[in-house]
């Protein structure tokens, strides 16, 4: 496994590498920047802290981001397959369409991330806090398609809160609802939820 420090990974990423593959993320913190579409499968990002990173398109297969914090970052479309997650922070992270097949989430904070369209098969959510998450169309762990806000544990207890209404709870900074998700006037449920100005 190859070391890399975050300003070298940053460095040669803007100078249009995207393979890095099999590292470890040696450094303290990122926040705000683009890193779309990089290949970090196999990778080790240690217990990096990083914030509003544009993670789009990423490739985690089989990587290690336990304990590290993802927070308020973009994965949408990201492969997590076999991703080694336990106890990462990914709280307010839009998790739109990715790919969390096999993954180990025990013990994540996930507090208000977007789920929307994610595919969780098989996904170990054991102790995962996960309230105020956003589901649509979601694949469970079981396999069953979630479009509601519930998700029960095997000992029947709650990992998910049911959303609340904007006037009853806001749900965090940067996220917002669609009106005729979840509608601030009459609690109406329909349409496909957003995450904005992550």
């Amino acid at each position: 496994m190859n070391w890399i420090r975050t300003d070298d990974l940053l460095a040669r990423y803007n100078a249009g590498e995207r393979n890095f593959a099999g590292i470890f993320l040696e450094g303290s913190e990122m926040a705000g920047v683009d890193l779309s579409g990089i290949d970090l499968s196999d990778s080790d990002l240690g217990e990096i802290y990083m914030e509003d990173v544009n993670f789009t398109g990423a490739n985690f297969c089989s990587s290690r981001i336990g304990q590290a914090g993802l927070i308020r970052c973009i994965l949408r479309d990201a492969d997590l397959t076999r991703t080694n997650m336990g106890f990462a922070h990914l709280s307010r992270s839009d998790l739109t369409n990715a790919k969390l097949v096999d993954a180990y989430l025990s013990g994540a904070d996930m507090v208000e991330t977007n789920l929307t369209e994610s595919d969780l098969t098989r996904a170990d959510l054991e102790g995962a806090n996960m309230k105020r998450s956003i589901y649509y169309n979601t694949i469970m762990p079981d396999g069953s398609i979630r479009t509601t806000n519930k998700y029960l544990n095997k000992e029947n207890k709650s990992l998910v809160q049911p959303i609340k209404t904007p006037s009853e709870e806001g749900l965090g900074s940067g996220i917002t609802i669609p009106r005729r998700l979840v509608c601030s006037r009459c609690g109406a449920i329909g349409t496909k939820p957003n995450i904005n100005d992550i």
